[in-house]
């Protein structure tokens, strides 16, 4: 009874305006609370979300949309032939395909499948890597990137990068072994300091008792941005930099 209570409840006007790419930033938070609260959500948000790629476009005929519910159709009694009773599919299944019906009579329309995988990318899922005091650890971020976490050390990154750049957060020191992606730039923000690389192999140390950013770089090129001013420092490679981030002055 509780799992289908979760079907009964399911935010189907929150899910088209996320799909349509009109939902605000509080209603993506309230949709990626709902797709955490269980497994079967997260799956029911998968079957919507799948219908919703069944098109490409706005021009899909009648019949187009009848094969694409058809073809989903047949694919979920075959995932759930062996555990779900034929009365609680026909619930599931008239709950999915009743909120296809509402998605073409709102008359959102279908958009291209890359528009809708940009969408979806947009729920970011935070991972961190934490190692205890007195405790290492060598990592590989989704992008190939190889990181080694030095003690008392956190970092943070999202489950998928966006398209244009990479992204982490880190408290306390680390060496990364950054994967090359000349259109992609490696960003590992350090409180008020962000460490553009495009490809390189660097140590960072920032703790939260200290004022300094060191930066020891072994190889290739970085850039230490302040973002309080903007400013760009180019670091050479073997070279030590210890970046103020009270006072945002460079040491060299």
């Amino acid at each position: 009874m509780k799992e289908r209570d979760n079907y009964i409840k399911a935010p189907h006007d929150l899910i088209i305006r996320y799909l349509d790419g009109f939902a605000s930033l509080e209603e993506k938070k309230e949709l990626l609370y709902w797709l955490k609260s269980s497994d079967e959500n997260r799956d029911y948000f998968i079957q919507i979300r799948d219908l919703w790629l069944a098109c490409d476009s706005a021009m899909a005929t009648d019949a187009e949309i009848d094969i694409a519910l058809k073809r989903l159709r047949n694919r979920l009694i075959f995932a759930r032939q062996k555990t779900v009773s034929p009365k609680r599919f026909r619930i599931q299944w008239q709950q999915v395909a009743a909120t296809f019906l509402v998605l073409i009579s709102v008359g959102y329309g279908f958009y291209s499948k890359k528009r809708i995988v940009e969408t979806v990318q947009e729920i970011v899922v935070q991972n961190q890597l934490i190692t205890a005091t007195g405790s290492k650890g060598q990592f590989i971020l989704p992008d190939s990137t190889i990181v080694w976490l030095n003690s008392g050390s956190k970092l943070v990154y999202p489950e998928h990068f966006e398209k244009d750049r990479r992204v982490v957060t880190l408290e306390g020191e680390a060496y990364f072994q950054v994967a090359k992606n000349k259109s992609r730039p490696f960003v590992v923000q350090v409180k008020d300091l962000d460490i553009e690389v495009l490809g390189t192999s660097f140590n960072i140390a920032s703790h939260a008792m200290l004022d300094k950013v060191e930066t020891v770089l072994l190889s290739g090129s970085i850039k230490a941005n302040i973002n309080a001013t903007g400013k760009k420092n180019p670091i050479e490679a073997k070279r030590v930099t210890r970046l103020q981030k009270r006072n945002r002055r460079d040491n060299h």
